[in-house]
């Protein structure tokens, strides 16, 4: 009889175990058992708040709570610190997502062109100009927006050129989401290596 109970009891003993396992490996569980112990002690629930809201304001600091899908920013620097010569903006359209991409590099090179002036400060300082080449001033990018139905069409290749060739040189192509083949006369596609741009896709050509 006793040997019985005690094989009982080592059982029931073992399964008690296993449920305990169970209950702390389940999250809900665990998560119950944090919520108690923050609800009766007040520093370490104020510790608890401080460290989620640190952890938040890091994802938003290194581009993690909101991932940008267009930078903008990083194509006008990419542009600004290797052109040597004015520069014309080509890309294709389609679509309204196009025009947000064009307004993304405006609006980044109006920054650029006007940059803020200090507060209180009513003098007019001058407007720094975009690029700078052999020391002489270099004017703001032109645009070229070529409008196309279809992907690849041989007119917006032809517009490029014909655009291109009207325009005095020495001049810088960078075709930026331009959806069709480049075909430009005397023009040297730029074969250096640049960084990947989210949202921007882009080519380099020097023409003289």
């Amino acid at each position: 009889m006793g040997f019985s109970l005690g094989i009982l009891w080592h059982e029931i003993k073992q399964e008690n175990e296993q449920l305990q396992a169970k209950e702390t490996i389940n999250p809900l569980i665990l998560l119950r058992k944090l919520y108690d112990k923050l609800n009766c002690n007040g520093k370490l629930a104020f510790y608890a708040v401080w460290l989620m809201g640190f952890l938040g304001a890091v994802t938003v600091l290194i581009n993690l709570g909101y991932q940008k899908y267009y930078r903008p920013e990083q194509l006008i620097s990419v542009i600004k610190e290797n052109s040597s010569q004015p520069v014309l903006i080509a890309t294709t359209h389609k679509s309204l997502v196009q025009v947000g991409e064009m307004m993304g590099i405006g609006l980044e090179l109006k920054k650029v062109s006007n940059p803020p002036k200090p507060p209180f400060l009513k003098v007019d300082t001058p407007k720094p100009p975009f690029l700078k080449g052999d020391n002489k001033e270099r004017e703001n990018p032109e645009f070229l927006f070529i409008h196309q139905t279809q992907d690849n069409d041989p007119q917006s290749t032809i517009k490029l050129q014909e655009t291109v060739n009207n325009m005095s040189k020495p001049l810088e192509v960078w075709a930026v989401n331009f959806n069709a083949e480049i075909e430009l006369n005397n023009c040297t596609l730029d074969t250096t290596k640049y960084p990947y741009i989210d949202g921007y896709g882009y080519k380099r050509y020097i023409c003289n």
